[in-house]
């Protein structure tokens, strides 16, 4: 069945604000990193306050440079090592945390299990809470017609969504579930299946990597690859930033 156009949304940090959990979540994973590794650590806890505030602002100015769950084992390294992160870029985190298969199978399996805990707490839904900003009906409208997909690489952020707005329709979300941590093969297969011209889809998310891949490894017009303006994650002159009316204004358009 051909569509006429289709717009793709990543959840994290464009439909869900997950910034505590996501935080609580790597403040978790790194200290259990830190007890594999025989060094000192703080137990779990699922009390977003017991984060140190120093830690958490050098997570968040690591983490826009991140687009996957593992990608926490490059961040923990920088971290430990206390390394300048105005050094830093996204090539640096990719290749820390794709050196040791082992280790990156180990951090997404940590990670996992850490979010499962929290999602079962009572804790979790003062975790996370709608934008202001983005109106769910629009978005539950164009979704439930097949119009609108989700691509995220977190599959727990579809549990978040759930519970601030409705619930997705499994047939329009494609997450790492299927194996593919690259949001652009999720795009090119949507393209192929309902035969949709590159320029009528649009791919809106938050991190740059995920932006980059987009750009890089599809057709789509560079116009219709944007970033949300309504979370902190650092601009980029190469890609559109705009807000919710925005962009649904351009996609009512295409």
């Amino acid at each position: 069945m051909k569509k006429q156009k289709i717009i793709c949304f990543d959840v994290d940090g464009v439909l869900l604000n997950s910034d505590d959990e996501t935080t609580l979540v790597s403040w978790n994973e790194y200290n259990l990193w830190l007890k594999d590794l025989g060094l000192p650590y703080q137990r779990e806890t699922n009390n977003i306050s017991d984060v140190p505030k120093k830690w958490a602002k050098i997570w968040k100015s690591l983490s826009i440079y991140a687009n996957k769950n593992y990608h926490r084992l490059g961040i923990n390294i920088l971290i430990l090592s206390k390394i300048n992160s105005n050094f830093i870029n996204s090539n640096i985190i990719h290749s820390l945390s794709e050196i040791d298969e082992v280790q990156k199978k180990i951090t997404i399996e940590r990670v996992n299990s850490i979010r499962k805990k929290i999602i079962n707490d009572i804790c979790y839904e003062n975790l996370i809470k709608p934008f202001k900003e983005v109106d769910y009906n629009w978005v539950y409208n164009k979704h439930k017609n097949g119009e609108l997909y989700l691509i995220t690489n977190n599959p727990f952020s579809i549990v978040g969504l759930t519970k601030i707005a409705f619930k997705p329709i499994d047939d329009y979300v494609r997450t790492i579930n299927t194996g593919i941590y690259n949001k652009s093969i999720h795009i090119n297969e949507i393209k192929k299946k309902f035969r949709v011209n590159d320029d009528k889809i649009m791919f809106v998310d938050d991190k740059l990597p995920s932006l980059y891949e987009v750009k890089s490894n599809t057709n789509l017009f560079i116009d219709n690859i944007i970033q949300n303006n309504w979370t902190n994650n650092c601009s980029n002159i190469n890609f559109k930033s705009l807000s919710f009316n925005e962009i649904t204004n351009q996609y009512n358009k295409l």
